[in-house]
């Protein structure tokens, strides 16, 4: 949480966990200070003044194209881990005007499990792909070709919820009943 001049004023503990930072090394210090220190690249004087200055609008006005959006970004935390969170930053109204709320969320895990998905996806395709002869995979719960190699598609035979296995091999407009 974030005052109207931006210093930070409260910091719970999901936030120490995710940034390394304790609360009683963040509290008092200003918004535009801390990240600074957590981004990967240090910011030349020119961007962390603009950074500050946005903050700042944000706080007289509540409105800055970041607020109420989920922003990603990588954070390096003091031990040296990197880890990649996403933030939303919302405004709250006062008598002096916005505090800054944030809700921070580390994706570090997820995002190298999608990356590891993708490595093997590609790795699969590849491998169907290195197939001299036409090969195709079938979607157990509806039939359909999910996908098929070079030489199936040369074939005429396509991926996608058009085509079933049982139209291409038996064209038929069902399945097989096993009769």
């Amino acid at each position: 949480m974030v005052n109207e001049t931006g210093h930070i004023i409260e910091w719970n503990h999901s936030a120490a966990r995710i940034t390394g930072l304790a609360k009683e090394a963040v509290l008092g210090k200003s918004l535009w200070e801390v990240q600074a220190i957590l981004l990967p690249k240090k910011l030349d004087s020119t961007t962390a003044k603009l950074r500050q200055k946005g903050i700042e609008a944000a706080l007289k006005t509540g409105q800055a194209p970041w607020l109420d959006q989920v922003v990603e970004a990588k954070y390096h935390r003091i031990d040296g881990a990197e880890r990649i969170v996403q933030q939303r930053m919302f405004a709250i109204k006062t008598d002096k005007g916005f505090q800054l709320g944030s809700i921070l969320t580390d994706v570090t895990e997820s995002k190298a499990a999608e990356e590891e998905i993708a490595r093997q996806n590609k790795f699969l395709h590849s491998v169907i792909e290195a197939i001299d002869s036409p090969f195709y995979v079938i979607n157990a719960a509806d039939y359909t070709i999910e996908t098929a190699n070079s030489a199936a598609r040369a074939l005429g035979i396509t991926e996608g919820k058009a085509t079933t296995c049982y139209a291409l091999t038996r064209k038929r407009s069902t399945p097989c009943d096993g009769k």
